[in-house]
């Protein structure tokens, strides 16, 4: 049994190894800073996150604070996702007295689940600077709560009407 669990444990460690210290040299795709700003109805967002998706390298992510944000992204086309949420006074369901209290989004999803938001990002340039200037409206709010009853048969999705 020892001789079994010896080499195992060999692969293990190398494997960790090789995954957190990488190949050698550059790991994955050219990276290019991005910063910005992200305001919602005016206002600059306190405190958020920025996602710059595309369909070959997956996405790139960074936080907003004070209504901004800095990060590195890939270069080329992007659909930008932007999340915030806040700690409302009202308990989880089944979760009364336990201090888990429900969040709310403040951002409509058509900034996040169904984004309405590209970027471009330039690997010739030595910042890319973007700016976000979002509306919420209680409309925005009410279409995403009758989209999320109907299962998400919102913009963008396939599900039946």
């Amino acid at each position: 049994m020892l001789q079994v669990v010896r080499p195992m444990l060999g692969l293990a460690v190398s494997l960790c190894l090789t995954f957190i210290l990488g190949c050698g040299g550059e790991a994955g795709p050219k990276r290019y800073q991005v910063s910005g700003t992200v305001t919602l109805n005016g206002t600059p967002l306190e405190t958020g996150i920025i996602t710059l998706l595309d369909d070959k390298t997956g996405g790139d992510g960074g936080e907003i604070h004070g209504g901004k944000f800095s990060m590195e992204s890939t270069p080329g086309s992007k659909r930008v996702t932007i999340t915030a949420s806040k700690t409302t006074d009202k308990p989880v369901e089944g979760k009364q007295g336990l201090g888990i209290m429900q969040s709310e989004s403040l951002i409509p999803m058509k900034y996040n689940r169904n984004t309405e938001l590209k970027a471009d990002v330039f690997a010739d340039k030595p910042n890319n600077a973007l700016k976000f200037d979002l509306t919420a409206t209680p409309a925005d709010f009410a279409a995403d709560a009758a989209a999320s009853k109907a299962g998400g048969a919102a913009k963008g999705s396939s599900g039946k009407k």
